[in-house]
């Protein structure tokens, strides 16, 4: 028996609606997903990557929110960076969220590349790259951020330049 789901609502909470009718997008079917997935889904895959250690099914946890490109990820992730008292955690949760980027990530993004911590200001640094490399943002767009990693990350900001042409 298949499961009965409201598309229309979907489309009402997730999509844009124009004069000409609504813009669809993977993003919006993400949302759809992360929504159908529950949050306690998308929670254990973060906590799998964390607090687990990188066991095989920390790596698979890591792959599957990559592919999934949840907002309430990034969120949760986030959360986890300012509320954890480990910092080895600490850690984990910002080399995860550069992994895992969505276009909100860049909201975060000021906050962990000044974290006085050296290990998360690097792990911070290569979600720029990885904005662009999603195809979130352009080069051009991150220009700002771009020049600030040439005080922070010289490789990563000349890869970024090499790459944008």
């Amino acid at each position: 028996m298949a499961v009965d789901i409201d598309w229309v609502a979907f489309v009402k909470k997730f999509c844009t609606k124009t004069d000409n009718g609504y813009i669809y997008s993977n993003d919006h079917a993400r949302q759809v997903i992360s929504e159908l997935l529950g949050k306690e889904l998308i929670e254990n895959a973060v906590d799998e990557y964390i607090f687990r250690g990188r066991d095989i099914g920390a790596e698979l946890a890591r792959h599957f929110l990559n592919t999934l490109k949840s907002d309430y990820a990034v969120d949760y992730i986030y959360s986890i960076y300012k509320s954890e008292s480990d910092l080895e955690h600490r850690i984990s949760a910002v080399e995860l969220f550069r992994y895992v980027v969505t276009a909100r990530s860049l909201n975060y993004y000021p906050e962990l590349i000044n974290d006085p911590n050296p290990e998360i200001r690097r792990w911070a640094s290569y979600t720029i790259d990885q904005l662009i490399f999603q195809g979130y943002f352009s080069a051009e767009d991150l220009a700002t951020e771009i020049e600030a990693l040439k005080l922070l990350n010289p490789d990563l900001h000349h890869q970024l330049t090499e790459d944008s042409g």
